[in-house]
């Protein structure tokens, strides 16, 4: 019986898109292609195509099956993972947006499953790209041990195998290996490298139900990774039966899969398919060594154990099997920073060395006094009065630390911290490591462009002074920071610049000291409460930058009510409230719903359409977290003069700080300077420093999307045009003759094709190359550029690909593609230069089609004609020939089995009745066009 599976998703056709947004806001070296829903591409942060000095090395195809293909992108693996949807090949325009994007001068590999969509657009997608200047090769995985060996060119499934050959592939690319042999170590690894799978359940797609077509107590053998089916049903058995037939069918000698024999090193990995417990995987991994080991005679170098390539939420395993060597080890143990990759040599060393850190952590802190179950730092009040101190001076802070369990003197300074090796924050403990070179510190971001990255958040007007709130305000304008004005309004008098200053004195704002003319103490965002108080007439207008927190409830906190009448007249003024009213609860405590957002943010945008709107996230320890920003809170009152602000809820604050009362605000030490300098003399030196030492030049996080890269040609030109040329040239001339002649006999054949068609195949044969023929000859009178042959090629297969649906379209523009390669450079084309790329494209269609001679397609047309072009001396007479042969070749489709496509599945009897439709197609236009260029360079003599 078939039921809705619960999802922890939104709408379906948008799961692969949250994915890769939630994978790049999750692991910061990754970003994507800013293309969805048509491109989804996660690549490298840290690669640009143009100048990456290694070989690329790109994955992908339907999703589905995570953490593959995504979660293998990362230094030592791959550099970008092409994403279809869920279970559907990605499109050729986000393949080889990927390639543009990470392939440098040293090229790219492609990393491809068995499978025929996966095939042919990643094939189109690199002969394209070909075509364009880039080094492009490919290696197809096929893995699966579980169906016998097969007839034609389905081949083995690409399974859990394939992150295997990723790693060696990765590792070998990273070593600054060529192209060439990059390619051969991808080969090698696919080559030797078996899997197969065992499945307990079928797999949900998004939106779906689920099938009840395995029923209970039941599992199937050699199930696919999108749910296919394998190659048999059985009752359920008990893990050691299990792991041992799947053993026995990777390592058989019948199939002979796998070059592995007695005596061979092996690599080991038991992959989860979705929902199987860690518990499970591991009885199986457990299992499996022994297995191997006693029955079948191997030494195993290598286990991994875990979800590597899934299947949505199908439960079941799968287990590869590689053959190892030295070379395969070196590959596999090198490190990686792709996030879900398990173990490598920095990974074993990793967990033992974070749990050292946080010892020393742990010690350090020993030596300082902090409140129990909270947070330790340097925000004490020795900390905040010296800094304090120190930026009024306009110095760089140093620090002296002396702790409850005895004196330490420290002196922390940027020359000398390294040497004396000082532990005061975790930072301390950690070595900076960049594989940039170190640059200068005048190289790295300026200022004046850091500074608009920072913010201020801190604590709203009532927790504390109005004096430290413009202060702020003041300091981070003059900064071209950002200040917030919390939520409850803002006065109008700090909306306009100050021009009435007299010693650093104003009229206007009597309680500051050392303001400058045209300092304002109006905030950047305005902040808005749920409550919307505070939002009056005349601050409508200024919400041109609106800010909110959405913040976490703490559910064993209680809502606290501060001592002290907080809400004064200026408050209850500037919010339209009562005076003297205490302030209830911090905000910090509040939850608000996404439905109450929701509704705030479309009121806002009522009196301000083009207001910017954020809503941060506020963790547990008060950092608020911005996409384009780094925020800061309480340290922006520290540097105003708080040296305890955990008693600011009593109003007694004895600097005036954390105050309403009077007498305490006259007391108010700071000036906007203060702060000032602790960004520019403190943050932004420290920043410059750390960024130039890893060699950055910029310190902002790489973007989480960036632009599809253009072509080449789109790159120089901006444009790229073409038009049919006003005078042809001779051969411009020939080529027109060829092409009309070609189109004009596949369109007077589309009857026939389709009646074959339909005895073998879907009957639309003849329809689909009729639409392909129509499109050339409307293309060819306005925008073939005739007389430039390579890229009329070119033009031909994009006439293709926009009307030519299915397989056949597919294959066609390959021919294209690789023809076009093969000719481009070459201002006029010789016959020799056309056989040559007419061998091009034969081989790229074999390539990624997987069929070849024989197998009853359009190659058993172009193959025979490809062989006769050279046929004499007249290049015209051996075209003729090669004509004769082509169609000589598709009419002996009629005795071949079928070996690809619908006609695989035809018995042999009907098909003898009819040749492929495909192959007579070939050798139509084929023989047209041979004919039309012998009557145009030999007229008849009648």
């Amino acid at each position: 019986m078939s039921y809705q599976a619960k999802k922890l998703i939104n709408d379906p056709r948008d799961v692969v898109t949250e994915y890769i947004e939630g994978m790049v806001e999750t692991y910061p070296l990754l970003q994507y292609l800013d293309g969805f829903p048509n491109i989804k591409v996660v690549l490298r942060a840290d690669v640009l195509g143009s100048t990456y000095d290694k070989v690329a090395v790109i994955s992908g195809g339907g999703s589905g099956h995570e953490p593959a293909h995504a979660g293998y992108v990362g230094e030592g693996m791959l550099t970008a993972a092409v994403c279809g949807d869920v279970f559907t090949s990605p499109h050729v325009d986000a393949i080889l947006a990927a390639i543009r994007a990470v392939t440098g001068p040293k090229g790219c590999l492609l990393i491809v499953k068995n499978y025929t969509g996966d095939r042919l657009n990643f094939g189109l997608a690199a002969e394209e790209a070909k075509s364009e200047g880039y080094n492009v090769e490919m290696v197809i995985v096929g893995d699966d041990c579980a169906l016998p060996p097969p007839r034609g060119v389905a081949g083995r499934r690409g399974l859990a195998g394939t992150i295997l050959v990723h790693k060696v592939a990765g590792a070998a690319a990273a070593a600054g290996l060529s192209l060439a042999d990059v390619t051969a170590e991808a080969k090698h690894a696919s080559e030797i490298v078996g899997t197969m799978g065992v499945a307990f359940s079928v797999c949900t797609l998004p939106g779906h139900v689920t099938s009840d077509r395995l029923g209970p107590g039941l599992m199937e053998l050699g199930l696919g990774i999108h749910g296919e089916p394998g190659a048999a049903v059985a009752d359920l058995q008990p893990a050691d039966i299990v792991v041992s037939h799947v053993l026995k069918q990777i390592l058989s000698t019948e199939t002979n899969y796998v070059p592995i024999t007695r005596g061979n090193r092996v690599v080991l990995m038991i992959n989860g398919l979705g929902t199987t417990p860690a518990m499970e995987l591991m009885i199986a991994a457990g299992k499996a060594v022994p297995q191997l080991q006693l029955e079948h005679g191997l030494a195993i170098d290598r286990v991994y154990t875990g979800s590597f390539m899934t299947s949505l939420d199908m439960a079941g395993l799968s287990i590869s099997i590689m053959r190892a060597d030295r070379i395969i080890l070196q590959r596999l143990d090198a490190p990686t920073k792709a996030p879900f990759w398990p173990v490598s040599v920095e990974g074993r060393e990793f967990y033992g060395e974070c749990g050292r850190v946080t010892d020393h952590y742990g010690k350090s802190f020993e030596q300082g006094e902090w409140t129990i179950g909270e947070e330790g730092g340097l925000a004490e009040p020795w900390g905040s009065d010296h800094m304090g101190g120190e930026l009024k001076k306009g110095g760089i802070p140093t620090f002296d630390t002396q702790g409850k369990h005895g004196e330490i003197t420290t002196t922390v300074t940027l020359e000398e911290e390294e040497a004396i090796g000082t532990v005061e924050i975790l930072r301390d403990l950690l070595e900076l490591k960049s594989k940039h070179s170190t640059i200068p510190v005048g190289k790295v971001e300026p200022t004046s462009s850091i500074v608009q990255h920072f913010g201020i958040g801190g604590m709203s007007l009532g927790a504390i002074s109005r004096e430290t709130h413009e202060a702020i305000a003041i300091a981070m304008n003059r900064s071209s920071g950002k200040s917030n004005s919390r939520g409850g309004g803002e006065d109008p008098i700090h909306w306009s610049p100050l021009i009435d200053i007299i010693d650093g004195y104003s009229p206007t704002l009597p309680h500051l000291k050392g303001l400058h003319n045209g300092d304002t103490a109006t905030s950047a965002i305005k902040q808005v409460a749920l409550g919307r108080f505070g939002v009056t007439p005349t601050f409508k207008p200024m919400l041109t930058s609106l800010g909110s927190k959405l913040l976490k409830i703490e559910s064993r906190e209680k809502v606290i009510n501060f001592r002290g009448e907080k809400v004064s007249a200026y408050i209850a003024r500037l919010r339209n409230s009562k005076p003297g009213a205490p302030l209830i609860s911090p905000p910090h405590r509040d939850m608000y719903s996404i439905e109450n957002f929701a509704q705030l943010i479309f009121d806002l945008h009522q009196v301000n359409p083009q207001a910017k709107v954020s809503v941060k996230l506020v963790a547990v320890a008060g950092i608020a977290i911005g996409a384009d920003e780094c925020g800061f809170g309480s340290i922006a009152m520290i540097e105003m003069g708080c040296v305890m602000a955990r008693i600011c809820l009593t109003n007694n604050y004895i600097v005036g700080v954390a105050s309403q009362r009077e007498e305490l605000r006259a007391c108010f030490p700071s000036v906007p300077g203060d702060l000032v300098n602790y960004f520019v003399l403190y943050i932004f030196f420290y920043w410059k420093v750390l960024v130039a030492e890893s060699g950055l030049g910029c310190g902002d996080r790489p973007p989480a999307k960036i632009p599809i890269p253009l072509p080449p040609s789109k790159i120089e030109t901006n444009v790229e045009l073409f038009a049919k040329p006003q005078e042809l040239s001779e051969q411009g001339c020939i080529l027109e003759v060829a092409i009309r002649a070609a189109a004009n006999e596949i369109i007077s054949l589309r009857d026939q094709l389709n009646e074959w068609d339909s005895k073998v195949g879907d009957g639309d044969c003849g329809s689909t190359m009729f639409r392909g023929a129509t499109a050339i000859m409307e293309d060819m009178k306005k925008c073939y550029p005739l007389n430039d042959a390579a890229r009329t090629v070119n033009e031909i297969g994009m006439s293709i690909r926009r009307v030519m649906g299915g397989t056949s379209g597919i294959l066609y523009e390959i021919l294209c593609k690789a023809a076009y390669a093969s000719l481009k450079g070459s201002p006029v084309i010789t016959s020799k230069e056309w056989a040559n790329a007419l061998e091009a494209g034969i081989a790229a269609v074999s390539k990624y089609g997987g069929a070849g001679s024989g197998y009853r397609t359009m190659l058993d047309a172009l193959i025979p004609a490809a062989s006769r072009l050279d046929a004499g001396v007249d290049p015209v007479n051996a075209f003729v020939i090669s004509a004769d042969a082509a169609c000589s070749g598709a009419e002996a489709t009629k005795n071949m089995q079928a070996q690809a496509g619908r006609s695989s599945y035809v018995s042999a009897e009907m098909l003898a009745l009819v040749p492929d439709p495909g192959a007579m197609a070939v050798a139509s236009w084929y023989r047209a066009a041979a004919f039309a260029v012998e009557s145009r360079l030999r007229p008849s003599k009648d």
